[in-house]
Formats: structure tokens, sequence, C-alpha cells
């Protein structure tokens, strides 16, 4: 049995749309949606259970596949989440949402692609297919938009989620981001 972390669902989704999505790999053991303390909504994310194999297929099939317009991030629950998880469910009350644990080396919190659609560009006249993109980490978001097919923004939004969290991890900006700059230009 292995625990499944899968973050980045929309804020909108029902438990059993989540066990649907997991069901066609297996037998989903337990699906648990994380929901914060009253008054807060849902914050898109939450544990699967399933048997190992069916397990790592759903893993290696979902993981940063688009879900009702939203890029997922699925995979094996890490120790950091399972102990968060734990802390959360022995003292319901006084467990702390992931997205407000205090950031640390070993729980970094990286800027991922959550969501690209496509959108109209920025003048009416604008040429070309354009799509808005959304980058987050924590409670930080990213919206952008940018030329090209759904294919091509999202590659690009990835890159650009890469370079900042490489910048992230330097403290400072890297030569490599000037393959954003080159790409603004043309």
């Amino acid at each position: 049995m292995i625990t499944i972390f899968i973050g980045n669902l929309p804020n909108d989704t029902k438990q059993s749309q989540a066990k649907k999505l997991f069901s066609r790999f297996g037998e989903v053991a337990a699906l648990e949606l994380i929901v914060p303390p009253a008054g807060r909504p849902f914050q898109g994310y939450g544990f699967v259970e399933m048997e190992a194999e069916p397990g790592r297929a759903a893993i290696a099939e979902l993981d940063g596949s688009i879900y009702r317009g939203a890029i997922l991030c699925v995979a094996e629950a890490t120790p950091a989440q399972l102990a968060q998880r734990a802390a959360r469910d022995a003292t319901a009350e006084l467990a702390v949402p992931l997205d407000e644990v205090p950031p640390s080396n070993l729980l970094r919190r990286y800027y991922q692609v959550i969501s690209v659609e496509k959108a109209p560009g920025p003048m009416p006249d604008a040429e070309g297919d354009w799509c808005r993109y959304e980058l987050q980490s924590g409670s930080s978001r990213i919206t952008g938009l940018h030329r090209g097919t759904l294919e091509e923004v999202t590659a690009y939004a990835t890159e650009c989620a890469a370079a900042f969290n490489l910048r992230s991890i330097k403290g400072k900006s890297p030569k490599n981001l000037a393959f954003l700059r080159r790409k603004k230009t043309s």
C-alpha cells in the first residue's frame, strides 16, 4: 500500500471526482481531500491510498496531466507530507495547512504550473493563438499571457517555473533567465 499526494486539484473538486480519477488504475483504499479550518475553501490537495503497483501507474500517468484546466502534481507522499498529515489528524484544530508551513530547506516550496488555458490576445487585433498560464508556489501566484498553442505555452510556463525555482535556490537571477528575455523580444 502506498500513499499518494495529489496537488493542484481545482478548488471545486469533489471527493467522488477525485476517486473516479484514480479508480481507473485500481481500487482506491482511501481518499482524503484536505479541507482547512472552517471558513476557508478547499485548497486543491489531498492524499490517496492504493496498492503499490496501481498507485505507481496512477502517479506515472497523472503527474503533469491536465485535469479540468489544472496541471496536476501527483507523487508518492514524502515523509514530511505524511508527518504533516499525521499531526493534522491527531490535532485537527491545531494543525497548520501545508500552505502555511514556514519554508525550510526540507520543505522548500517551488513554483509549478497549475493551469494553462486558451485566452484572447492582449489587443483586439492580436494575431495567432494566445494562452493564459498560472504558476504557484505556496500562496504566491504568477499569471502570464503568451502567444502559442496550448502545448507551446505549457512548455514555456514550465521553463518559467524552472527559472524561478533556480533563482530561489541560488538567491539571484541565473544566467539562464536570458531565454525568457530573448523569447519576449521575438
